[in-house]
């Protein structure tokens, strides 16, 4: 049922702009060029911009318009699909976009899309995730399946040069029996773990081959890594449509990679969650509406402390990171300005250290906040 919920919450969802500089509110809708108000995915680029990805269109906003790249039948470098899941940039500063078409990687100076795996799997990308390795090898995970894409460098760079829309890349799809990959990870000591349907898996670096390493047979989620760090680990639907089969305590889990040990965490609420600007934790609860922020060290030695925890209507979906030019490729509020995707709200509370606005009224709209 999980698409079903994530459509649905996703559908009219708005987007905030925040600055501790002044108090006003500017509404960003389909008036200002907004191609469609389902929105799947933020992120702004090292260059400053603002990609949102939507039902209809990949959106590109500047500060004062948009620029929507759609599918064009005789173009065969426009982008493979108008709904688009998922953006991930990576070092080289390309976009790779998941959507229902295939996977497309854009290269911002041709400003051409080039498409590399046809139709991926599911409805609405909830499951999917990136990794980038330093070689620029590229791990993927759609909805149960997984792809190690080598050679993106210099392949799309010699397609690009040939005019081909087609890369010929090595492309690999990791399959075991019986097992669906729900996310992949690049830990701080160069590992790649995988979460699954039958537990934890690490990547074996002479022949990429996965092997189980924590929580055999139990479906999982990895989802960041805290800077201390610990492997965070969720519990999940055998099917991966989503995290319903939590309970209030138990199904959260730290991976010390340093011991290859488990540790779990106690009455953890239950809810998603997303690593945020300065590695702090935040949990959106669906169940009593709330959006919490909470201090991973904290929770590591079973002392749960939050900072804040608000009625919201939050769900920690989209991108942190900051609304200028000059803004790096990581997420980051160095001049105070940060978008984030939510969902149809009612009313909104955001906290940053000691300072809270609380917003209302919304309707679905994108906005931009600054206070």
């Amino acid at each position: 049922m999980k698409p079903v919920v994530i459509l649905f919450f996703s559908l009219l969802a708005p987007l905030l702009l925040w600055s501790q500089q002044s108090k006003i509110t500017s509404l960003l809708s389909v008036n200002e060029g907004l191609s469609q108000g389902m929105i799947f995915d933020v992120h702004q680029t090292r260059d400053g911009f603002i990609w949102i990805a939507t039902k209809d269109g990949l959106n590109r906003y500047d500060g004062y318009r948009f620029e929507v790249f759609t599918n064009d039948s005789f173009d065969p470098f426009s982008i493979v699909s108008n709904e688009v899941w998922s953006i991930y940039e990576d070092q080289r500063g390309w976009l790779w976009l998941a959507s229902p078409g295939g996977l497309d990687v854009y290269l911002p100076n041709t400003g051409r899309f080039f498409h590399l795996l046809p139709d991926l799997p599911g409805t609405n990308g909830d499951m999917v995730s990136f990794a980038e390795l330093p070689d620029g090898t590229i791990w993927l995970t759609v909805n149960g399946k997984c792809w190690k894409i080598e050679g993106a460098t210099e392949g799309l760079k010699m397609a690009a040069e040939a005019e081909r829309a087609f890369p010929a890349l090595q492309i690999t799809e990791i399959k075991l029996a019986d097992v669906l990959f729900s996310s992949v990870l690049l830990t701080q000591k160069g590992n790649v773990l995988l979460g699954s349907n039958q537990g934890l898996f690490q990547v074996s670096k002479t022949d990429s081959v996965p092997y189980p390493i924590a929580l055999a047979g139990r479906p999982v989620n990895v989802f960041g890594q805290d800077q201390q760090g610990h492997v965070w680990i969720e519990a999940i639907a055998p099917d991966l449509t989503g995290l319903y089969l939590r309970e209030d305590c138990g199904g959260l889990w730290l991976w010390e990679e340093e011991h290859a040990s488990l540790r779990t965490i106690p009455c953890f609420p239950y809810g998603r969650h997303k690593f945020g600007p300065e590695g702090a934790l935040w949990t959106w609860a669906s169940m009593d509406i709330t959006f919490t922020k909470w201090k991973p060290g904290a929770c590591v030695y079973n002392k749960l402390h939050k900072t804040q925890r608000q009625p919201s209507a939050f769900k920690p979906y989209g991108c942190w990171g900051r609304a200028s030019r000059s803004a790096p490729a990581y997420p980051g509020e160095a001049n105070g300005k940060c978008w984030q995707a939510i969902q149809k709200v009612q009313f909104v509370m955001h906290t940053r250290g000691l300072h809270q606005r609380r917003v209302s009224g919304f309707d679905g709209n994108l906005r931009s906040r600054y206070h």
